[in-house]
């Protein structure tokens, strides 16, 4: 047995720069839409997530080497996640989360004209991420 849901999400808003990027003049405000699709199944010792997701950023920049002009791009990223959650929930205390992202990224817009089509920078295609953990009870109730 277990519990199902769909979801839908849909955002439109803007991003700030970081300290990061004021320290290089770069000062520009970017806007960010979102729209997700997404189904949730738990049950008893495990959790399916399955997530769609498409993004775009508008105004976003990135600098290669300091001191050089930063690209003003338009990224536009297809996204698909796979979540699975083991939840062993007796004594002792083992569990482990496995989780994949799957995503493709494409500016759609650049000041250079020649990075239209390319994938957009520190945008994986695919991650995995294996995260074991251990809960311990003490006899004080920590």
């Amino acid at each position: 047995m277990g519990v199902n849901w769909i979801f839908v999400r849909a955002s439109d808003g803007s991003k700030m720069p970081f300290f990061d990027n004021l320290r290089e003049s770069q000062t520009d405000v970017q806007e960010v839409s979102q729209f997700e699709l997404g189904y949730k199944h738990s049950a008893d010792n495990f959790d399916l997530y399955a997530t769609a997701f498409f993004n775009e950023v508008t105004g976003d920049s990135f600098v290669a080497q300091p001191g050089q002009p930063a690209p003003i791009t338009t990224n536009e990223a297809y996204d698909v996640e796979l979540e699975l959650d083991f939840n062993y929930y007796h004594d002792n205390g083992f569990s482990v989360n496995l989780g994949a992202t799957l995503q493709d990224t494409e500016l759609t817009q650049a000041s250079n004209p020649d990075n239209v089509g390319n994938q957009a920078q520190r945008l994986a295609n695919w991650q995995v991420r294996i995260t074991p953990s251990y809960d311990l009870e003490f006899d004080n109730g920590m």
